[in-house]
């Protein structure tokens, strides 16, 4: 529809019908005769009559349409009663002038025409646009806090623009489902965790992550960074290059703390240790790796101790061997092989040679070595036991692989002598063995300080051997046997009654029940006493 517009309907007096109409656009005469208006108007034309020229253009009017003439404020109504619609009118150029639409009607253009209103400043009917009501009299925000702004039925296209906000994407209960990205740059670290799992995941590099799960065949990564993961299962080979003291830690506390720490900080590292896992049953190998050989030193921390745990035993293995055994009942000690003179079988050394103790607490007594045995020995029933030892040693073979070789002196045990008196000691007696006495309980019979029995097999066989100065009941001797002085319980020697020698040595001494005798050079004499 064209714009339509009447500047101005001024009329020469009442119509009556006779009278002329005049002024439409102007002053400018429209050729439209009185009667013709008149009998319009008044209801005398047919409604199928055209009224012509008004304007330069041409006025429909069909069944049901009246016109109203006002001369104040100088207006003309055409309306449309009942079912009847008023079709349309035809304008010419004037764009000055202005039509008004009553309540109930409505206006709609066709063709190119346009429609507008001239003083309106608002919306006849506001709208809400993204939760904020819009009437057209002012710019307005869409804001989150009003129910933020809605694209529906279509993409949101930014084309090369960017999308720009110091707020979130998406909040919590209203997450983003899926996103697609070139790139995505992170400035701060990711918060929150990754979860899901990848169908594939042919490398990590920096734009291939992708999931929690890493296919296998992973070999390379330039990510600095993934966060903190619940869960990660690599299938493959896993390499992790690092100079760090806290390579891989792991822990609650991170490195702070960790429960496991690598330390990668070794410039020339070459050493490792490879842990085995084996089938059922077949225990775990912990081994050492790097050059030919390498040393594994378990280590605690201050005080703490070390402890190692076995289930019913526990073993260490030397060259395959296993030359120490401990079980909940005892602990065995077996060497299994040796080359040379030089391999002790077995070396306890408490302190190095040369460095000893320093700053001990003084006025007390410092042990080498304390084996205690004080434990009570609770033994099944009452059934009797000849023999019981609590230290038992028994000595070795010796053999020579070719001809027969001498030992000079061959020893089960030796003792290389009393302790030694070093700078600033002083030693009042020191003793290279020394047996203390000991409450040995009123159900002991006898009790013996030292037992020494001869040897069997041998050419000669002796029980003891004592040399140098000897004191029998008594310290500080000054000959070979030098005899306690006798008291009134015991005497400083008993010789027992016996049979002669067959055949005695010169210096031998017997008594024969009677007569105490000796023996000199050749006879055997009677000592009498008078």
């Amino acid at each position: 529809m064209t714009d339509f517009a009447v500047d101005e309907l001024p009329l020469a007096s009442a119509l009556d019908g006779t009278e002329l109409l005049y002024g439409l656009q102007g002053s400018t005469d429209v050729g439209i005769t009185p009667s013709q208006v008149a009998d319009y108007i008044l209801g005398r034309a047919d409604t199928s009559e055209l009224i012509r020229d008004v304007v330069g253009a041409t006025l429909v009017a069909g069944s049901g349409i009246s016109i109203s003439v006002d001369d104040s404020p100088n207006t003309i109504t055409i309306s449309a009663t009942g079912s009847s619609a008023f079709n349309g009118i035809t304008g010419g150029t004037n764009t000055t002038a202005a039509m008004i639409v009553g309540t109930g009607a409505s206006l709609s253009a066709t063709g190119s025409g346009t429609i507008h209103a001239t003083s309106s400043d608002t919306l006849h009917t506001a709208r809400t646009i993204g939760g904020v009501s819009f009437n057209g009299s002012a710019n307005i925000t869409v804001a989150s806090a009003t129910g933020g702004f809605t694209v529906s039925g279509g993409d949101l296209a930014l084309g090369a623009n960017n999308l720009t906000m110091t707020g979130s994407i998406g909040a919590t209960g209203a997450r983003v489902t899926k996103g697609w990205f070139t790139d995505l740059q992170c400035t701060n670290a990711m918060a929150g965790d990754i979860t899901g799992n990848a169908a594939t995941a042919s490398a990590v590099a920096a734009a291939n992550l992708t999931g929690a799960t890493l296919a296998a065949g992973v070999t390379a990564s330039s990510l600095t960074s993934v966060g903190t993961l619940t869960g990660l299962a690599v299938a493959g080979q896993v390499a992790i290059t690092s100079t760090n003291a806290a390579g891989f830690a792991v822990g609650a506390n991170g490195s702070t703390t960790p429960v496991l720490n690598i330390d990668c900080s070794v410039a020339s590292q070459v050493s490792g240790i490879t842990i085995q896992g084996k089938a059922s049953g077949s225990g775990v190998t912990i081994t050492a790796t790097g050059g030919t050989n390498e040393a594994i030193t378990i280590s605690s921390k201050g005080n703490g101790a070390a402890t190692l745990v076995g289930g019913s035993s526990l073993a260490l293995s030397v060259s395959g061997g296993s030359p120490v055994s401990l079980t909940t009942s005892s602990i065995t000690f077996t060497n299994t092989s040796r080359s040379s003179t030089a391999n002790s079988m077995f070396v306890f050394t408490a302190l190095a040679s040369g460095t000893g103790g320093s700053s001990l607490t003084a006025g007390s007594e410092v042990l080498g070595l304390y084996v205690n045995l004080a434990a009570t020995q609770t033994h099944a029933s009452n059934t009797g036991i000849t023999t019981q030892r609590d230290i038992r040693l028994v000595g070795s073979t010796h053999a020579f692989q070719t001809a027969t070789g001498t030992i000079t002196d061959a020893m089960a045990v030796y003792i290389a002598g009393a302790p030694i008196a070093g700078t600033n000691c002083a030693i009042t007696t020191g003793h290279a063995l020394y047996i203390a006495a000991a409450a040995v309980g009123s159900g002991t019979a006898a009790s013996y300080g030292l037992t020494v029995n001869p040897q069997t097999g041998a050419t000669a066989n002796y029980g003891s051997q004592l040399l140098g100065l000897n004191g029998l009941g008594r310290g500080t001797p000054t000959a070979f046997a030098d005899i306690a002085a006798s008291t009134t319980a015991s005497a400083s020697l008993r010789i027992r009654s016996g049979t002669a020698p067959t055949s005695p040595n010169e210096g031998d001494m017997w008594y024969d029940g009677t007569n105490l005798k000796f023996r000199d050079s050749s006879t055997s004499r009677t000592i009498t006493w008078t």
